[in-house]
């Protein structure tokens, strides 16, 4: 059921003819929708947006009661219409199977633009609530809490809000500018941030469970996950990378011949930011490009951009030079084998297919 990146873009193209080769705006991409009973739209997406209502409410003419429907749900479609997996997600609509699907994500994004977040909220109901973190869990929790009444203060340890937005999201994929009008109008709702607050040591965890009537700790991904080797001098965590080339503008002059272990969207973003500091980047991915989890737009763009790609292969371990620092990869050949419970092929490393790679970098 998903939807390829050349699909999506040949389906942009199709709808592009079909209303008179003008600019589609939120009516003519929800005139596709079928409306079907048991809309896939839906049932793939983790916010549970009412996406067959809110399009039959563009239908009708009513793109305000639509923009209602899309807010009760996801406070943030200016984020979510850009950085959400929307292959696996909202694309996998039925129109897809042998065209284009419905761009649900485009639609958002025009009612986002279209009509601003309703600040109305219910009287103070004597609650309060502290939240540990500002990413988009914590905001949207934040809405909710403040809609409904409640006093809310928000704790991050960081000078900003965002999260994973901000630190492990490059700006060439997507524009964090929305994040202002989006603590602008938690403020306008009473939210108040805390910025370099970090819970358990500026401030004691207890002194929010005695205070609070609720504290929600939503501190998402921050452990680093530097693989099966020792930390050494040329191996780099994937969002440690990130944070440091998105917040600390890092240019890692001391690396020329890099690699990027894995084949999810952080890996994409890694590559592809690599090679903006003009790095020779290689992706190794021990199955093949089809059963890459990353996005196919996120593959392909990386192509482009002259990531190369090695696929069937595995790190097996690490060559060091004589003051630790990382000289080259062990590397082994693989095949593919039966589905496993990933609903992947499976696979096996071939016998004596070692081969060592230089390298001065692997993320």
């Amino acid at each position: 059921m998903g939807v390829s990146f050349m699909e999506m873009i040949r389906g942009c193209f199709y709808n592009f003819k079909r209303f008179g080769g003008r600019r589609m705006d939120a009516k003519d991409l929800a005139l596709l929708c079928l409306g079907c009973p048991n809309p896939f739209c839906e049932r793939f997406c983790p916010a549970g947006n009412h996406i067959a209502e809110m399009n039959e409410r563009i239908k009708s003419g009513d793109l305000k009661g639509a923009s209602e429907i899309l807010y009760s749900t996801n406070p943030f479609p200016e984020i979510t219409s850009s950085v959400c997996d929307h292959e696996r997600q909202c694309l996998r609509c039925v129109k897809g199977i042998k065209g284009e699907p419905v761009h649900v994500p485009q639609i958002e994004a025009s009612l986002a633009s279209s009509f601003p977040r309703d600040l109305d909220k219910k009287q103070n109901c004597g609650k309060k609530a502290a939240l540990i973190g500002a990413g988009i869990a914590n905001l949207s929790a934040a809405w909710f809490l403040s809609k409904g009444g409640w006093a809310v203060d928000i704790f991050e340890k960081d000078g900003t809000l965002g999260g994973a937005i901000v630190t492990g999201i490059p700006s060439f994929r997507f524009d964090k500018t929305p994040l202002q009008g989006i603590e602008h109008d938690l403020s306008s709702l009473g939210v108040r941030f805390h910025y370099r607050t970090e819970i358990g040591k500026q401030t004691p965890l207890s002194s929010l469970l005695g205070g609070y009537d609720a504290v929600l700790a939503s501190l998402g991904a921050g452990k680093d996950n530097p693989g099966p080797f020792a930390p050494r001098k040329g191996i780099i965590p994937g969002l440690n990378l990130l944070r440091a080339y998105n917040e600390e503008k890092a240019t890692f002059p001391e690396y020329s011949s890099c690699f990027v272990w894995g084949g999810g969207n952080v890996a994409m973003d890694c590559a592809r930011a690599l090679r903006r500091l003009g790095k020779k980047v290689t992706v190794i991915y021990r199955r093949s490009q089809k059963e890459m989890p990353a996005n196919e737009c996120e593959v392909l763009q990386a192509q482009q951009e002259g990531v190369s790609f090695l696929f069937l292969h595995n790190v097996s371990d690490v060559v060091a030079k004589e003051d630790g620092s990382l000289k080259a990869l062990k590397v082994i050949a693989m095949e593919l084998g039966e589905k496993d419970e990933s609903g992947r092929a499976s696979f096996h490393p071939i016998p004596d297919s070692e081969s060592q790679i230089p390298c001065d970098l692997l993320v």
